[in-house]
């Protein structure tokens, strides 16, 4: 069988591409090479990270435009997470809990100071406790810990632990067209070796996105994305998720 589009690996990168391309695209024959017998083994396995959902409200090693970037395509992801479970129920697929990051020092201490004014903008729901809040939630971080050492944290409830690996599941069987799964050497020109560092998994939509828009480039235009529909699934907010 000829291939319009081959991906490499299903993990939560490759199996959202298959995703946006079957059903925001009029490509046809995709096929998807992945070495195991299931979606998801290797580095989006629950074994292999710390299956967070990363927006950049509490990552500081984040600057304000990056988080910005994140966020947008972290909010694909939750869009998708809260009308699947709008839509088939709860399925494992994630869970929310609060979270937080803590300053100690001095130091530590300015520097969320300094970022809260632009990032609690980008981040309504994020707010900034001091000594006294932080000991109501986490108890043990006072615990022997000296009284004037200078401790802020940034908190908000807005945090998602997703399963990666049955996102990938999800992913594949809501594609709309048929995947050949199988395995190939593929040489040449036009492909998209797409590595995935910190947020990874997190931005696997944003990418997918990106990387559709790159794909109907390369099929010489013979191809169209859906993108006002994309952007209506999963940038803005869906009614029913509301």
């Amino acid at each position: 069988m000829k291939h319009d589009v081959i991906i490499i690996g299903g993990g939560v990168s490759g199996t959202a591409l298959l995703y946006t391309l079957s059903k925001y695209t009029n490509v046809k024959n995709i096929g998807l090479i992945e070495k195991y017998s299931e979606f998801g083994l290797v580095n989006s396995s629950p074994t292999m990270n710390s299956q967070t959902l990363h927006f950049g409200d509490i990552e500081t090693n984040y600057t304000f435009e990056k988080a910005k970037k994140v966020k947008r395509y972290a909010d694909m992801v939750m869009h998708y997470l809260e009308h699947e479970k709008v839509v088939k129920g709860d399925e494992g697929l994630f869970i929310k809990v609060p979270k937080m990051v803590l300053a100690v020092g001095k130091d530590q201490v300015k520097t969320l100071q300094d970022r809260y004014p632009s990032f609690s903008q980008l981040f309504p729901k994020l707010k900034m406790i001091g000594r006294e809040e932080i000991g109501k939630i986490e108890p043990r971080i006072l615990e022997g810990r000296d009284p004037d050492q200078e401790l802020l944290a940034l908190v908000t409830e807005d945090g998602y632990t997703v399963d990666f690996r049955k996102l990938c599941d999800s992913f594949a069987n809501n594609a709309t067209k048929k995947l050949e799964l199988g395995e190939a050497k593929i040489l040449g020109e036009k492909i998209i070796f797409n590595i995935t560092p910190s947020p990874g998994a997190s931005t696997c939509l944003g990418n997918a996105f990106e990387d559709t828009s790159r794909l109907m480039e390369f099929l010489s235009k013979r191809f169209t994305f859906d993108y006002d529909q994309f952007e209506k699934d999963l940038v803005f907010v869906l009614a029913e998720c509301k």
